[in-house]
């Protein structure tokens, strides 16, 4: 199956922080990131925080990360789009797993699609790179926003613009 989209990465869309308060405040500030870039609506952000109130997205894997991200819908997407932060101090969010049990994430990917035309795939995709724990600590480690977006660009190329 050829994917049907990409998503828009680039170095403004990358946050590196020694720390964030809450998953609050990390989904806001990457939603902000997407705002400014004009990728998606004002409601983006308010239908990202609900969703991942209902639904956790902390993966308790080697290097915590968490992938919020909103119902595919474009009233809250203009166009499809990924931001990453990077946290060195990390940022508690509640596990998918286990909604009653927190996980510390230093990586958090969040994304925007639009349709729900592979969702599934891409999902499967990231999963497999959340996975690749040798992938996640140079991105921890990396302190240039040009070499993430490299390594996510040679990672997820299938995807990313």
């Amino acid at each position: 199956m050829v994917v049907s989209f990409k998503l828009a990465l680039n170095e403004k869309l990358i946050a590196v922080k020694e720390s964030c308060q809450n998953y609050h405040n990390a989904i806001t500030e990457l939603g902000n990131l997407l705002l400014k870039q004009g990728f998606v609506t004002e409601e983006f952000i308010k239908a990202t925080l609900e969703r991942e109130r209902k639904y956790p997205t902390g993966l308790p894997t080697k290097i915590g990360v968490a992938i919020p991200h909103p119902p595919p819908d474009p009233k809250y997407i203009k166009k499809n789009s990924i931001a990453i932060g990077i946290y060195k101090e990390p940022v508690y969010f509640r596990r998918m797993d286990d909604p009653e049990q927190t996980v510390p994430v230093n990586i958090v990917i969040l994304f925007a699609l639009k349709e729900e035309e592979g969702y599934v795939k891409f999902l499967k995709n990231l999963m497999f790179l959340i996975q690749k724990s040798d992938i996640l600590e140079n991105i921890i480690k990396t302190k240039s926003r040009k070499e993430i977006a490299e390594i996510l660009r040679k990672e997820l190329k299938e995807y990313i613009l």
